[in-house]
């Protein structure tokens, strides 16, 4: 039983509380540890007060008022996202399988479904009609728009500099709400629908780290492509790249050598770092329009789907699906970043970088769907890196084919032309042309002296083999993946059904 006293001090305290969590976020068997609000009515009306469990059939009656999202208290928050006792509700289990895509909870779907086919029906690239996808314009063996790639440019770099600023005033106290951040970030929707490849290459590959908002921004980018093919709507997709661009603001309270070093850290920096996603949080929960889903994602994409993550190690059934696209995205970038400490070990390269992820997927760190259309996104040798063919000519890596994620679309020329000049050539459609190895210099090959022009290997000292070798490679897809690939990533890869 309500009284009006509690009524009236729960409507005084509202604005405080963070506002338009989902109610289809809701766990059920949660208790509440603070009342809760519709989202919509003014002043706000107290729908659930303090001590209430969540059941369903109490969920079932505040849809059936038309009731689609509530007000929550920051300290809810964390507690909404706990999910008590799993094994023994038979809802929870279909809840979770449902939000989570969890393929160990359920029969996997067969390989021409969409990972998110467990939440909603669509197919693989396409989750709903309204999925942001379906705006997306493909190409096929085209370059770039020379026009288009230097607007592009303009824009990230100047991006760059409004995140910059963001973040400082973020940080002083001077923004709080997510207007600015939401106004700076709805440029990428409009570049993704121009040339979702050009809008990749742009953005993943400056590499040197200029302080926590390049980062988030550049994190936030990739998630957005990546959450795009995933087939997520633009709703989805506004949430989940807000959030990542704001989960770097609590990194500007750590100390400066903390997160511009690239040098390995002691367990009590660790312990300092994991703090982040706390302070984080403080200054977001502050803000009465940013969605609990942004929040929930800038707070939990550093956890991992086994428990190893923080700043809680929570398991994979007790993180946000938005946030496991989230810690996909950060890793990358973060693997990428080229980091102001001269001591640090040399720059990881595109295909380390994703190498390194598959071999974090196989140990239980990432969502395996999530991993796999990363590399559905930006292709196995990713867009924007250097690979050698099997004639010997070097290619740079324009358009991922999807699925063809070992034969991309790639702009080619032969390693001893003076004039360089290029080609674009789609792998998937040749048979006698794939991949030999990733590469390590620059995309303008210089004339030797004398003899070939030599390139280093990318993930491992292989030695080219001679044409006879070659031609007995290239027969079928498996046999040309065993060409370049050792044994152990081939077998991740045939774990992802890739």
């Amino acid at each position: 039983m309500i009284d009006s006293k509690t009524t009236s001090t729960a409507t005084r305290d509202a604005s405080s509380y963070l506002a338009k969590f989902p109610i289809s976020e809701l766990r059920m068997g949660a208790m509440l540890y603070s009342p809760v609000f519709d989202a919509e009515s003014q002043p706000p009306k107290l729908l659930l007060a303090a001590g209430t469990t969540l059941t369903e059939s109490l969920v079932a009656q505040l849809l059936k008022r038309g009731i689609q999202e509530v007000r929550v208290a920051p300290q809810e928050l964390m507690n909404l996202t706990r999910i008590e006792g799993l094994e023994s509700s038979s809802f929870l289990s279909k809840e979770n399988s449902a939000r989570h895509f969890e393929a160990e909870a359920q029969p996997k779907p067969p390989k021409s479904q969409n990972v998110f086919e467990t939440r909603k029906p669509g197919t693989r690239w396409g989750a709903t009609d309204e999925s942001f996808i379906h705006h997306v314009s493909r190409f096929g063996v085209e370059s770039y728009d020379p026009i288009l790639a230097s607007h592009y440019k303009r824009e990230f770099s100047g991006n760059l500099r409004k995140s910059e600023e963001l973040f400082h005033n973020i940080i002083q106290g001077q923004i709080n709400n997510s207007r600015s951040s939401v106004e700076l970030l709805s440029s990428g929707f409009e570049h993704i629908r121009g040339d979702i490849d050009l809008f990749l290459h742009t953005n993943l590959t400056s590499l040197k780290y200029t302080g926590p908002w390049k980062h988030s921004y550049q994190t936030s980018m990739l998630a957005l492509g990546l959450g795009t093919v995933l087939g997520l709507n633009r709703q989805e997709l506004q949430e989940l790249s807000l959030g990542c661009f704001l989960h770097e603001v609590g990194a500007m309270r750590l100390n400066k050598n903390l997160i511009y070093s690239a040098k390995p850290i002691s367990q009590l920096d660790h312990l300092e770092l994991s703090k982040h996603p706390g302070y984080t949080m403080d200054i977001l929960t502050r803000w009465s329009d940013i969605p609990g889903s942004s929040c929930l994602i800038a707070y939990q994409m550093h956890e991992r789907c086994n428990g190893t993550g923080y700043p809680h190690g929570r398991l994979s059934t007790q993180i946000h699906y938005l946030s496991k696209v989230a810690a996909v995205a950060d890793t990358y970038i973060n693997l990428m970043s080229q980091k102001p400490d001269g001591n640090s070990s040399p720059v990881t390269l595109p295909y380390q970088a994703l190498e390194q992820i598959l071999y974090q997927v196989r140990a239980g760190n990432f969502d395996r769907d999530v991993v796999r259309a990363l590399i559905y996104t930006i292709s196995l040798f990713p867009i924007g890196s250097l690979v050698e063919l099997s004639d010997y000519r070097i290619g740079r890596v324009l358009r991922s084919n999807r699925e063809n994620y070992l034969a991309p679309i790639c702009e080619v020329w032969w390693r001893d032309d003076p004039m360089a000049t290029k080609e674009i050539i789609d792998l998937s459609e040749q048979e006698d042309l794939f991949v030999v190895r990733a590469l390590t210099d620059s995309p303008a090959p210089k004339l030797p002296p004398e003899g070939p022009l030599e390139r280093e290997s990318v993930f491992r000292d292989l030695a080219l083999p001679d044409n006879d070798e070659l031609l007995a490679l290239h027969g079928t897809q498996h046999r040309r993946t065993n060409s370049f690939l050792d044994d152990e990533i081939s077998s991740i890869l045939d774990e992802l059904e890739l």
